[in-house]
């Protein structure tokens, strides 16, 4: 196969780690030349980094307009990009509302458009089942019920199952990281995951730590900051609440596993942790007229993946108004006085959703015959 030119395009701290495993495979066959829109992840290969849109996430319809001016330069910056490159495909990775307007220029420029991770029309927006397949040559869909409906609808859809099947493991024992963190191994570990979004975090964190204020007495809580640029400002605001928090860097999943339970912001955060098999109460908080557009266009009850996944409550959730200091704490005391073999059992349902393990190698596969027209 001569040498191919492949760009890859993330937006949030997740499609980052995904387009980094995609990366890394398709790094192991000599014939490919990688370049990256993406964080730190995809920093640390030896590839060239367009630009970096990952500071620039957000949650809702409206959250994104202070970094308007931002996100429209580094489009055009990628665009730009693309037009002097002539890239033989581009892989999309989520990431919807940036990646499928900027998806459209590129296929005008006559450049082969892949998506994995396309929008999840199973459950939300089923207008895009249409539009989807206008644009991208290949859908590569983590989950079942989507492929079929991209087919369906005239996509060259793909189920590949979801890569986190292959990448969330636990390396070390729940003990040794105790010892490691200083903590107590005969107390309770509550992990406070208030998301890798700034707006996500000042919705979400402040509610968790008055909720964690009245159970301190036999817990000790360890605190994931998403960046460490975030540290100093979530410090600031861990200094209002009397609470002992252990800090750590990005979402570890040795921490995940340390942990009794989970608190934190609904995403790719409640997969992980499912597959972990660990317990978790899923918080969702949003401005007021994102929430009412996500409810015009969620197909759902449920906002987090296990629960939609199964279509039952697998993992308790609050949304909206019903986060609040009180509410956590009860369902946190639930999850850690209560029985928890229904839950455990729903976890292991759900692993079973996700495919097969190989589910990296097997995208790399597809993208290498795809883009050599085998």
């Amino acid at each position: 196969m001569e040498r191919k030119k492949l760009l890859i395009v993330t937006g949030e701290v997740s499609g980052d780690l995904h387009g980094y495993n995609i990366a890394k495979e398709l790094l192991n066959h000599q014939n490919f030349e990688i370049h990256a829109v993406g964080g730190n992840k995809l920093r640390s290969l030896p590839i060239k980094i367009i630009t970096d849109l990952t500071s620039y996430s957000t949650i809702g319809f409206t959250d994104f307009i202070p970094y308007l001016g931002k996100i429209l330069k580094a489009r055009r910056k990628i665009l730009d990009t693309v037009y002097e490159n002539r890239y033989d495909a581009i892989l999309f990775i989520d990431n919807q509302g940036f990646n499928i307007p900027v998806a459209r220029k590129c296929k005008k420029a006559g450049i082969k458009c892949y998506y994995y991770f396309p929008p999840i029309v199973s459950v939300w927006d089923r207008k895009n089942s249409k539009i989807i397949p206008g644009i991208f040559d290949l859908i590569l869909c983590p989950f079942k019920a989507d492929a079929e409906i991209y087919l369906k609808n005239g996509g060259k859809a793909v189920f590949t199952g979801h890569a986190f099947i292959d990448t969330v493991k636990a390396n070390k024992q729940a003990l040794e990281i105790k010892k490691q963190l200083e903590i107590d191994k005969n107390k309770k570990v509550i992990g406070i995951f208030p998301g890798s979004r700034k707006k996500e975090i000042q919705n979400l964190l402040p509610d968790i730590l008055q909720a964690c204020t009245k159970l301190k007495e036999n817990t000790s809580f360890i605190l994931s900051c998403a960046y460490p640029s975030l540290s100093e400002w979530i410090n600031n605001i861990l200094l209002k609440y009397n609470l002992e928090v252990k800090i750590t860097n990005g979402t570890d999943y040795d921490i995940i596993n340390a942990c009794d339970i989970i608190v934190g912001a609904s995403g790719s955060l409640a997969i992980e942790t499912a597959l972990l098999e660990k317990p978790m109460v899923v918080l969702y908080k949003v401005s007021k007229i994102t929430y009412f557009l996500a409810k015009l266009l969620i197909k759902t009850k449920y906002i987090s993946w296990p629960n939609i996944i199964l279509d039952r409550q697998v993992y308790p959730e609050l949304i909206q108004n019903k986060v609040n200091p009180e509410n956590i704490y009860n369902k946190i005391n639930g999850l850690l006085n209560g029985n928890t073999n229904t839950l455990n059992s729903g976890l292991k349902e759900f692993k079973s959703k996700l495919g097969n393990t190989g589910v990296i190698k097997k995208i790399a596969k597809i993208i290498i015959k795809e883009i050599s027209n085998e």
